[in-house]
């Protein structure tokens, strides 16, 4: 990593792009968890975990990922510790408050329940047939943080667990339908009492107690408040209350002589949920005294215990409901449903959704930013568009009218549309504004369309097909049919518009790319650039002057389009992978300039994808997008050194895995019955996935980008925070000398020291000491080499003028005037400079729509309450009681010719409500 860092400085290209945040899948199996503050919820995606804000609506993502599917969360009482354990068995601690790895642990299986004691002290986790109770370690990192404590036998799997208010006992559900009660540490009163005394007297000091009344699997099992009572919930939908104490005598019974009844744990009563559907989940709420069940038919349902009183019935989905929570205060029910993987929160008492997000049901196929870079379109194998969020990734709006896979998407330049096309045999063009669909666009035979593209006017729609091999062209204004472009003799998998003179360029199977005059009228293809093998993808670069293919051999070329010559070529078959001898079938399928056109994205069959930079030929930075070890390739292999699969338990390489670990041998035991590159069949290898990367694209800014992968879309975008990046930094760049210029009124001094340092905080000081008098001064004389960064300052001081995140800033019109001086005085060199400042510039206009969203509402809200304010002021009619008292003279004192002059001049109120 510092050999990529150190060559992207020489280059002058930032590569530090790091992981934010996940989106187009909102939760995928195992539990659900509330924080112990009850405002955040976690839902594990794959081996990541999504955090919801639920009261600020800001959704993020863990930094840390498992080695496989999470399956099993839990948070220490304290909420500082969240253990996570995924479906193989391996379990990571980390410092929720600080998100910083702490430690790892490997179990012997897969868990089936998490639970910390009350008291913080231990951790109880049910692997199979036994539950481990192990200490809970420290805040901070250890050599060997865990401890195993004691472990507890059972017949069958272990199903779910429940601690006692003590932490000194502990309830396990078994698949076998029963209930035992384990002891931990017994109470210290305890102590020189016979165990008929201790029995009676503390009926939960048993070291081993067994219940047995349930005749399906235990889902879930829970104390009371007072621990004199234990609710158990089995998977035929039946409740059963226990009670310790002495049992009554069936009817027609009675008490024989000389016979002590001894008190024990009895069904004290039987309740039936009667819903025709089985138990999946259920989570108990101590404080309010309830429970609330989720159901296979896509219902929940709350009850009040012990007098088992339905509180509340809701059908949520048609599908089960996998995963139920209840955050601390007991007033919000989250519900988890992987089938449709979707996350629900439910607000039970005034009847309201506080969360509701569904993903994908299946894979996603293509992306794309919108123009300002605030949206995210998404295109899924489910036949469903969504529109996210890219500021809180939350998603707003989904459209469902395409019957079959969107195979691809694009924004609209200079207008709030969608466009995708799909195999259904129709391209539909979406309003973001009225968020409908106002287009459809289709041919006039039946066909499956297979890529779509729209030019930077907005006007003209084209979309291929891939079994006839033809391009048809369309006005998005009419909906007309323009022209059939007719030329390929493969499938075309690509489509791209220059952004400067409207050309199509299209990639076909038949080893070719055509360039064509899409408004000549011209049906001819202008120009030909032939390859060796299949094309799989083109993109121009922003000013319009390079064209760039990839095709099936790993090679991407660079095509000079004004002259039809080949500029250049990477061989990018080495990197596609990374491993000798494995990169056969691995290509890059997507590719991506950035908004300056000096580097170059691709991704495609890997785990990998590329950060290339064009005008050197070199690789900057390779990004390791799959990290779930169920894909294949994800566990490196060494032969010959299996000794070092003891080295895996200290996590010496996150990215790549270790050779011979127990991970691996966990794959390997299917191979007597697996053929090599046998992926269908019965002689496939089927617990093993391919991991691909489907679609990359840039920001327009250029500070972020996403990809389409099998795990969803990734995020990735560089963080200032913690950056030192200097700019022509020399010795008199100093603190002290910047606030000594700013002191003296050399606020151009100041300023250009200041943003040579690059430090924001200093930045901001400078820039708030300037007064407006001095801007147009300043704006002329700044020279044009710090033009760009004093532009990506404005773009950032816009939302963040104190360095608190999501603060706006109260500046406005002060940035405004910036903004117009720097205009006015250097916009021949911003025009001959588009592509340098296009990411500068487009940042900027970002923040400026989001202050101008934010600042229309309040007025339009303001505007509103007036209006009512006045029309209710004019309704109302207040008498007041007049009391007859006797006149009394008042003396004034004498007014001045001068007082009265001023108080004639005094303008009148005439504001709208003023009365």
């Amino acid at each position: 990593r510092s050999t990529e860092s150190k060559m992207s400085k020489e280059l002058s290209v930032r590569s530090d792009y790091q992981f934010s945040q996940l989106l187009g899948l909102i939760y995928n199996q195992g539990n659900i968890l509330f924080s112990p503050s009850g405002t955040h919820l976690l839902s594990p995606v794959g081996c990541r975990l999504n955090i919801f804000d639920l009261v600020n609506h800001v959704s993020g993502t863990l930094p840390i990922t498992a080695e496989a599917d999470i399956y099993n969360m839990a948070f220490s009482p304290d909420g500082t510790l969240l253990l996570i354990v995924d479906v193989l068995g391996g379990g990571i601690l980390v410092n929720y408050q600080r998100r910083i790895l702490l430690s790892t642990l490997r179990f012997k299986s897969k868990t089936h329940d998490i639970k910390f004691s009350p008291d913080g002290k231990y951790f109880a986790v049910t692997c199979e047939n036994y539950v481990d109770v192990w200490k809970t370690p420290g805040p901070q990192k250890q050599y060997n943080p865990f401890v195993r404590y004691c472990s507890f036998y059972t017949s069958d799997f272990c199903t779910t667990i429940a601690w006692s208010k003590d932490s000194t006992h502990i309830l396990v559900g078994a698949k076998d339908t029963s209930l035992a009660i384990h002891t931990i540490n017994p109470a210290p009163e305890t102590e020189g009492m016979s165990n008929t005394e201790r029995y009676d007297k503390f009926p939960l000091t048993r070291r081993s107690l067994k219940l047995v009344g349930h005749r399906n699997a235990v889902v879930a099992a829970a104390f009371d408040k007072e621990e004199s009572r234990i609710y158990s919930i089995c998977k035929g939908g039946v409740l059963l209350i226990w009670h310790y104490g002495i049992p009554p005598l069936p009817a027609g019974q009675e008490q024989r002589k000389n016979q002590k009844p001894r008190p024990g744990w009895y069904v004290e009563s039987k309740h039936f949920f009667s819903q025709n559907s089985s138990v999946f989940s259920a989570q108990f709420h101590k404080d309010a005294s309830m429970v609330v069940v989720g159901f296979g038919n896509g219902i929940f349902g709350a009850w009040e215990l012990p007098t088992f009183h339905e509180i509340h019935r809701l059908n949520i989905s048609s599908s089960r409901v996998h995963a139920v929570a209840i955050n601390p205060s007991g007033e919000w029910f989250a519900f988890g449903i992987p089938d449709q993987s979707q996350l629900l929160v439910w607000e039970w008492q005034s009847e309201r959704y506080v969360l509701k997000q569904q993903g994908h049901d299946y894979d996603i196929n293509c992306l794309a930013y919108g123009p300002q870079g605030r949206f995210i379109a998404t295109g899924g194998t489910d036949g469903k568009v969504k529109i996210w969020k890219a500021d809180d990734g939350f998603c707003f709006v989904t459209f469902t009218e395409h019957t079959a896979e969107i195979t691809g998407i694009a924004f609209s330049a200079s207008k709030q549309v969608v466009v995708t096309s799909s195999l259904d045999g129709t391209v539909r063009a979406f309003d973001l504004v009225r968020y409908r669909n106002f287009r459809i666009f289709t041919s006039p035979d039946p066909r499956q369309f297979s890529c779509v593209a729209i030019d930077a006017s907005g006007d003209i729609i084209a979309a291929a097909c891939s079994d006839m091999f033809e391009i048809y062209v369309w006005d998005m204004q009419t909906g007309r049919l323009l022209d059939v472009l007719e030329g390929h003799e493969g499938p075309v998998s690509s489509l791209a518009f220059n952004p400067m003179n409207g050309e199509l360029a299209s990639a076909s199977w038949d080893h070719t790319v055509l360039i064509w005059d899409v408004f000549s009228g011209n049906k001819t293809h202008k120009e030909m650039f032939s390859h060796g093998t299949d094309v799989l993808c083109v993109t121009y670069r922003p000013d319009g002057k390079q064209l760039a293919s990839a095709s099936m051999d790993g090679r991407i070329n660079f095509w000079d389009t004004a002259n039809g010559l080949q500029m250049g070529f990477i061989e990018g078959k080495s990197d596609v992978n990374g491993k000798k001898g494995s990169n056969k079938g691995k290509f890059f399928r997507s590719l991506s300039y950035t908004a300056d056109g000096q580097c170059l994205l691709a991704g495609g069959e890997n785990k990998h994808v590329v950060l290339y930079h064009v005008a050197n030929r070199l690789q900057l930075r390779k990004f390791l997008i799959a990290r779930n070890k169920k894909y294949s390739g994800l566990v490196s292999r060494a032969s010959g050194h299996s000794s070092q699969g003891h080295m895996s338990e200290f996590r010496l390489d996150d990215n790549e895995g270790v050779s011979g670990s127990v991970l691996e041998n966990k794959w390997e035991k299917r191979a007597n019955v697996s053929l090599p590159g046998v992926q269908t069949g019965k002689l496939a290898d089927k617990t093993r996935l391919i991991s691909k990367t489907s679609h990359v694209t840039f920001g327009p800014s250029g500070r972020q980008w996403a990809c389409c992968s099998t795990e969803g879309v990734l995020i990735y975008s560089l963080d200032d925070n913690n950056v030192f990046d200097p700019y022509c930094l020399d010795l008199e760049v100093t603190e002290k000398n910047i606030s000594a210029a700013t002191e003296e009124g050399s606020f151009l001094k100041a300023l250009v020291m200041a943003l040579k340092l690059n430090e924001f905080p200093i930045t901001r000081k400078v820039f708030e000491c300037i007064p407006p008098t001095e801007i147009d001064l300043i704006s002329r004389d700044l020279h044009q080499s710090y033009l760009k960064l004093f532009l990506l300052f404005l773009a950032r001081y816009m939302t963040t003028p104190t360095g608190a995140k999501d603060t706006p800033s109260p500046h406005v019109h002060f940035i405004l005037k910036w903004t117009n001086s720097l205009l006015f005085a250097h916009g021949q060199f911003f025009k001959e400079h588009a592509s340098l400042f296009a990411p500068s510039f487009r940042a900027l206009q970002k923040n400026m729509v989001q202050l101008h969203e934010s600042l229309n509402k309040v007025c339009t809200e303001n505007e509103a309450y007036m209006d009512y304010l006045g029309t209710a002021s004019k309704k109302r009619e207040v008498v007041f009681p007049v009391e007859e008292a006797e006149e009394e003279e008042v003396s004034f004192p004498a007014i001045t010719e001068k007082e009265e002059e001023e108080e004639n001049t005094k303008p009148a109120a005439t504001l709208p409500g003023w009365y």
